[in-house]
């Protein structure tokens, strides 16, 4: 008879050690201990937190590829910790299938909506409130934590409830407090801040902006177009990602605005020539430009984009763009740093704020768009897509284990467009 018993993991270093690990976290702390290391000794062996160590070890995440080879090196594990991961990663986080006498029917896949459920409902669960009680908005990780809510996650929260659901009823204290944190100057809103940033930047007010609008609130659109025109600087004209994020609201509530014209064509002007096929890179650089390589996530955000924008200043660039993102391949995620060099007080300093690009969503959304979507394609970067999902969770995760806000509406928004492109309406009657 089949034992009722998950399979130990005995691999071939720590058999005979007692009681086996049956999962992988179990495994990764039974490693550390052995190397008599603290979580925070082991986590920053890695370059993460020690709460997000925790998580690894709990079973509440699975470290990223690259995070499970450097921890194998790091604990002498020989593999076992790459040979667990790889177990864990299929389903559910036990190293081997439990075996029951009378094989289990098959589980039945959730459907989008099911999922989408699921990821509003745990979002709303982690809404964050003030010393009032009131609602305030959500914290960068949608992990229990005593971590503070900020502007930017909470601008993405919303977003995500716009998408899928619309606002409930706790939303208009959401927006009041957001509001409330934008930076004002003689009795006017200017825009919104990171908590790494000296002053409101053109990528992080426009972002908070298009959350409003999605959300509902009725924002003028002069205090809109005044906002993002006091922002734009140096940096926002040389990075398509910034670019991109501030025609988002400017498309949608004043696309004939000269601000919105120039920053489409500040867009274009992006690009940079490979082999005969204008593209985009991370950024314009003043140096080195043959250094410049095309990437996928800015060329695919830019495609996405542009969409909206007049005709007659895209042209061709959109198609082009397009034909080259179907063909990518490499859709794993990417790291920018946006820096600005700064003078205060007659001292150079350099402010640096981090981004993370969920680059299968923006190719998913890319493609979407076309006027004939290439399904194969589609369904490829979606299936990378899903690649990050952790079903226990109900959220998407980034490889450090942590699972944002700002992934979470990328993914909301690509399973969107998808599913629209992907099923076709009635079949045409005849011309018209």
């Amino acid at each position: 008879m089949a034992s009722s018993q998950p399979t130990p993991y005995v691999g071939n270093r720590l058999a005979g050690a007692g009681e086996l690990p049956t999962s992988f976290g179990e495994l990764l702390r039974s490693y550390r201990e052995r190397a008599a290391m603290t979580q925070n000794r082991a986590a920053g062996l890695v370059g993460v937190s020690r709460a997000t160590f925790a998580q690894w070890e709990t079973n509440r995440h699975l470290p990223g590829e690259e995070n499970v080879h450097e921890l194998d090196r790091h604990l002498n594990a020989e593999g076992a910790l790459v040979e667990a991961a790889g177990h864990a990663r299929p389903g559910s986080l036990r190293l081997r299938p439990v075996q029951h006498d009378e094989p289990a029917a098959p589980a039945r896949s959730p459907t989008v909506r099911q999922v989408l459920d699921d990821a509003r409902r745990v979002l709303l669960e982690q809404m964050c409130t003030g010393d009032d009680g009131k609602p305030t908005g959500w914290r960068h990780n949608l992990v229990p934590s005593d971590d503070p809510p900020s502007v930017a996650s909470t601008a993405y929260g919303l977003k995500v409830l716009a998408m899928h659901g619309g606002p409930d009823g706790r939303t208009p204290d959401v927006v009041r407090w957001v509001l409330d944190n934008a930076v004002v100057e003689d009795g006017k809103r200017i825009g919104w801040r990171a908590r790494a940033q000296l002053a409101p930047r053109m990528e992080m007010t426009a972002a908070v902006i298009d959350a409003l609008l999605r959300a509902g609130v009725d924002l003028p659109v002069e205090d809109v177009v005044r906002m993002l025109d006091g922002l734009v600087d140096e940096t926002t004209l040389a990075r398509p990602t910034v670019l991109c994020t501030a025609l988002e609201p400017l498309l949608r509530v004043a696309p004939e605005h000269d601000l919105t014209i120039r920053l489409t064509q500040a867009l274009l002007d992006c690009r940079v020539d490979f082999s005969g096929t204008h593209l985009w890179p991370e950024k314009l650089l003043s140096r080195d430009q043959p250094l410049l390589t095309p990437s996928v996530a800015h060329t695919a955000h830019a495609v996405a984009v542009l969409r909206a924008a007049p005709a007659n200043l895209v042209g061709d660039a959109v198609t082009t763009a397009e034909q080259w993102v179907a063909g990518a391949d490499d859709l794993n995620g990417i790291t920018e740093i946006i820096r600005r060099d700064l003078d205060l007080d007659g001292r150079r300093f350099e402010e640096q704020f981090t981004l993370h690009r969920f680059t299968s969503t923006w190719v998913a959304r890319a493609l979407a768009g076309a006027v004939v979507p290439n399904r194969p394609r589609i369904e490829y970067a979606l299936a990378k897509v899903w690649e990050r999902y952790d079903a226990d969770l109900h959220l998407w995760a980034w490889g450090n284990g942590d699972s944002p806000v700002w992934m979470l509406a990328d993914a909301v928004a690509a399973l969107h467009d998808a599913a629209l492109a992907l099923h076709t309406g009635p079949a045409p009657t005849g011309p018209r």
